[in-house]
Formats: C-alpha cells, sequence, structure tokens
C-alpha cells in the first residue's frame, strides 16, 4: 500500500500510472452506470408496453396466467388495430418462436 501516493516526495512517473488508472476506472464506473440506466429505461418502456397496449400485468406474468402464444395474438390484434407497429428488417425472418434466423 502507497501512503499518500500523491504527495511531492513520489517519482512523476508513478504519479501518471495512478493518474491513467484513477481515469480508466472511473470510466469504466461512469459507462457501467450509464449501462444500467439504459436497461432501467428499456424495462420501464417493455412494462408500459405490456400493460397499456397489450393488457398483461406483472402479476399475470408472475404466476403464469398468459401462454407465450396468447402474448403473441395481442401484440398481433394490437397491430391489426393500429395500437403498436412492429417494425419488421429487410433481410431477417424471425420464426413462430420469435427467434430471428438470418
Amino acid at each position: 500500500i502507497i501512503q499518500r501516493p500523491f504527495s511531492s516526495g513520489g517519482s512523476f512517473l508513478r504519479k501518471v500510472w495512478i493518474l491513467i488508472y484513477t481515469l480508466l476506472f472511473s470510466t469504466y464506473g461512469v459507462v457501467c452506470v450509464l449501462q444500467f440506466g439504459h436497461g432501467i429505461i428499456a424495462s420501464l418502456e417493455s412494462k408500459t408496453f405490456l400493460e397499456e397496449v397489450l393488457g398483461v400485468s406483472d402479476r399475470d406474468l408472475e404466476v403464469g396466467r398468459y401462454e407465450w402464444g396468447e402474448i403473441v395474438e395481442r401484440m398481433s390484434e394490437a397491430q391489426r388495430v393500429g395500437r403498436c407497429r412492429v417494425a419488421i428488417l429487410p433481410g431477417r425472418r424471425s420464426g413462430v418462436d420469435g427467434i430471428g434466423s438470418a
């Protein structure tokens, strides 16, 4: 353990390395926090979509009230009546199970 790493008695090179590692790990920490925030936002958007557009609550999903096929049917119906739009990217197909294949 280095006592007082930024004191005037240390070498310049050691101070530079300490600064580099501090910046590196601080940047990593900020990126992790941003990714976490993005994940929270995406989860809330998914929750809102399920509740408002499809009419499926958290509790319904937890207790297994709906099968995947029923969720897909509700989504198809919402798309049919114009409550949501599903974009299908060119060059990609998706099977009945929802797993895309190129």
